[in-house]
């Protein structure tokens, strides 16, 4: 394609390429003020319509869409004529911004086209579908709907109504869910549990509990197995007006194996069961209750025969060090909860005298024909490794399907989980994404985990952009969630923002303080020499009647400790 060009024409289109490969890639990894500053600081004469679009979509990603308008204005001012990839790029960045913000944008854009002589496609249709549904316009994004129609044989796919009925959800618009799902039974999609839950989510929120319990026997009707986020919206729903009765015979309809895979589902049922007993509810009795029960379900039976093979043969002849779990006979549990315990009752007993190569990768395999099981027990052991080995969990995570085994929320859970031990903080949003796309609900501890990587990052921005998430997704945000955050931030050192999350913590009004929270502050402000922050906090300690245990006494006799060490240091004794 260089030919007739000279020598010089060909380097000036070379090295605009490198610039939109490098501003693509940054874009890719969301970090849009590198990829506007590497475009602002680049020769005027490298700057063309590629670079212009990839710095747009770099912006758009974001919701920036006043910043990608601005550049789509400068760009033509320079004479640079827009293309339909640039168009589709603004309208996603309609889409991605605020409620609102991008309603005034789209009527400019479709114009311009026009102006232009560009027809829009799907792209541009499904951008402004999404950004009139945010912005409430739900007459101009039917209108849409049937323009996308007439455009594709097939219209739009079953992902952007799962999109459409997820933002309607989020605005608690009952009314408009159930006209967009008759939609969707007249092109031919069924509604999935995806699908229900938003409906479920939405009655909620509108206040219409008695249609939200209803939702959950229409799925089983028509076929749809609820899900773990199900189960836990009726749940929550239901405990908003008390209605325990009700909550407790939804409780005793939830299949074990659901239950037992994600932690957050099991805390609401016992903090609803407890409730209807008429008992208080706190986090410390839910955390021993939980641990007395696996430890129950990992003891051995008394009455259960011994086999007699060369297994107990081994593990008889290596001592008593060796437990159940080192048997190749051990039935292995599909139960998240036991999964994750098993392999901290692992690393506490028979691999404490083990040599650190045991959590090596060359040591960590997956059986032939792995199952569900085998993946998540694989990925377990690469996330407590030390460091995590997370391009290992990732490598695995992708061979999933091509195994024939669907990834599963627990499996992408540890993925996460060691991409952020690691810092890999874009990965772990990426691997979010792919969640949400394959129909799977990240669950609170996930985002617990991203909140912990953009603490230690000093992310403030960020974290606040996840606690929207988590409130868009109908999560409650307790005293566990300010504590990824405070925490987090506290060991970074970056105290302000860490204080700026305690006061809405404080906000929450509960009756008492968070142990392991103000565990971590007093810990860190003595180490800093901030001594009368430290002191403050103590005080609050004392105040609150916080639960004491050994970490928050260990942190106020160091705290103790650094005062009378800077008394001694003033008097000069």
């Amino acid at each position: 394609g260089a030919e007739g060009l000279s020598r010089a024409e060909v380097d000036l289109l070379k090295s605009r390429k490198r610039l939109t490969t490098r501003i693509m890639g940054l874009g890719e990894k969301r970090a849009w003020r590198l990829a506007l500053s590497t475009f602002r600081g680049s020769s005027e004469s490298l700057k063309d319509v590629y670079s212009y679009t990839a710095t747009m979509t770099a912006c758009a990603r974001w919701g920036l869409v006043d910043e990608a308008v601005g550049l789509y204005e400068e760009m033509k001012d320079k004479g640079i004529r827009p293309t339909v990839v640039t168009f589709g790029t603004l309208f996603g960045g309609c889409a991605f911004a605020p409620d609102g913000e991008g309603l005034t944008v789209l009527s400019m854009l479709f114009k311009e086209m026009e102006e232009e002589g560009i027809e829009p496609v799907l792209k541009c249709y499904k951008g402004a579908l999404l950004t009139y549904v945010k912005g409430g316009e739900y007459d101009k994004a039917r209108e849409v709907l049937k323009k996308m129609g007439e455009k594709a044989e097939e219209g739009p796919g079953p992902g952007v109504f799962k999109t459409v009925l997820s933002l309607l959800a989020s605005r608690g618009s009952v009314d408009e869910m159930l006209r967009w799902m008759g939609v969707m039974r007249e092109r031919g999609y069924t509604v999935d549990v995806v699908g229900y839950t938003a409906l479920l989510t939405a009655y909620a929120r509108a206040e219409r509990f008695d249609d939200a319990a209803t939702v959950l026997e229409v799925m089983k009707n028509n076929g749809v197995d609820p899900n773990a986020v199900t189960y836990n919206a009726l749940l929550t729903a239901l405990e908003r007006t008390k209605m325990y009765e009700k909550a407790m015979e939804v409780v005793k309809e939830i299949p074990k194996e659901i239950a037992e895979k994600d932690s957050f589902l099991n805390r609401t049922m016992y903090r609803l069961t407890q409730l209807a007993q008429g008992k208080p509810y706190s986090d410390q009795d839910y955390n021993k209750a939980a641990t007395e029960d696996r430890l129950a379900r990992k003891k051995p039976k008394a009455d259960a025969p011994r086999p007699k093979n060369q297994a107990v043969a081994n593990s008889q002849k290596a001592g008593p060090q060796s437990g159940a779990n080192d048997s190749k006979d051990a039935p292995r549990s599909t139960s998240r909860t036991t999964l994750d315990d098993s392999s901290r009752s692992e690393t506490r007993s028979s691999r404490m005298k083990s040599t650190s190569t045991d959590r090596r990768a060359d040591k960590i395999s997956l059986p032939q024909n792995p199952e569900l099981k085998d993946f998540e027990e694989y990925l377990g052991k690469l996330e407590i490794a030390r460091p995590a080995l997370w391009k290992q969990a990732l490598e695995a995570l992708y061979s999933m399907r091509s195994k024939g085994v669907e990834p599963s929320v627990e499996a992408y859970r540890l993925t996460i989980v060691a991409c952020c031990k690691v810092g890999q903080l874009e990965k772990a949003k990426e691997l979010i994404s792919e969640m949400k796309i394959a129909g799977l609900e990240p669950t609170r501890s996930i985002y617990h985990a991203i909140m912990k990587a953009v603490g230690r990052s000093s992310n403030d921005e960020e974290a606040m952009k996840l606690l929207a998430e988590m409130r868009s997704n109908n999560m409650i945000i307790d005293r566990l969630t300010y504590r990824a955050l405070i925490t987090s931030f506290a060991r970074a050192k970056n105290f302000d923002i860490a204080f700026k999350y305690k006061a809405q913590l404080d906000a929450e009004n509960y009756e008492e303080g968070d142990t392991g929270t103000y565990a971590v502050l007093l810990e860190m402000l003595a180490r800093e020499g901030r001594l009368q922050e430290a002191q403050r906090m103590a005080k609050e300690v004392e105040e609150k009647n916080v639960k004491m245990n050994n970490v928050l006494q260990r942190s106020l006799d160091e705290l103790q400790a650094a005062t009378k060490k800077l008394e001694k240091k003033i008097t000069g004794e």
